[in-house]
């Protein structure tokens, strides 16, 4: 999963080339998207010489809007499991009767969408079923949270159940950009006290998490630790961020 807020472009990319990888080994993908997403991830995958249109054409590559398959696999307004192996089920067949291969990638926003309505328990409970198909189907998802990990709601209470749910957390910089700004904001806040505080870090970390970039894991340590001055290094942090950005 990758956490996006405010950087889209680096989801892009970043979905582009885990479809790239895909496709080298034969896999169908299909993204389950936005309009503005599903566009700018064939940019990505056309810099990455990939013939798109001719994959489109072949249903190699599927490219599904969000909004109208969320609403095709709910039922009484929630995640339904049976309309969910319908629908996505149609999908992973669609594009294993086109490669011949059973292992497919798939990227998802449903549960992004959920999650930004404000509907945690929802997007959870999708998360559950795309878990549940996972564990029986050759499949490999890739997650977009819209979730700006510099705001207050980024926390370990909050971010838990999320995290618990997946395997990875992408980074949305490859430069570590995020690690470099919030340990210069420490620096700046906290003073030589950082630097007895860094060889705490890593005891916030749960073994049923998602690994984590450093970068976000010190923020959410920030955030359990050091409540008091979290928002002042994480503001400072942020504005860094965005002139490396």
């Amino acid at each position: 999963m990758q956490f996006y807020q405010g950087d889209e472009q680096a989801l892009a990319t970043n979905v582009a080339r885990f479809f790239h990888n895909g496709m080298m080994l034969g896999q169908g993908v299909a993204a389950i998207a936005t309009a503005g997403r599903r566009a700018a991830i064939v940019r990505e995958l056309a810099a990455l010489n990939v013939d798109v249109d001719a994959a489109m054409q072949s249903g190699s590559v599927l490219l599904l809007d969000a909004e109208e398959t969320l609403g095709r696999l709910m039922l009484d307004d929630l995640p339904d499991p049976q309309r969910f192996e319908w629908v996505i089920g149609t999908v992973l067949r669609g594009l294993r009767n086109v490669t011949g291969s059973r292992d497919v990638r798939a990227y998802g926003e449903m549960v992004g969408i959920l999650w930004e309505a404000g509907r945690s328990a929802d997007a959870l409970r999708l998360e559950e079923l795309w878990n549940g198909l996972i564990e029986r189907e050759e499949l490999e998802l890739f997650c977009g949270y819209p979730i700006d990990v510099f705001e207050a709601g980024f926390r370990i209470t909050e971010m838990d159940p999320v995290l618990c749910a997946h395997t990875h957390l992408v980074p949305a910089d490859g430069d570590r950009a995020l690690e470099a700004a919030v340990e210069r904001a420490m620096d700046d806040v906290l003073g030589a006290r950082s630097d007895l505080l860094r060889p705490l870090m890593k005891a916030n970390y749960r073994p049923s998490w998602a690994v984590l970039p450093r970068g976000e894991a010190i923020v959410l340590w920030l955030r359990n630790n050091l409540p008091g001055t979290a928002d002042d290094i994480l503001r400072r942090a942020r504005s860094y961020y965005r002139a490396c950005s």
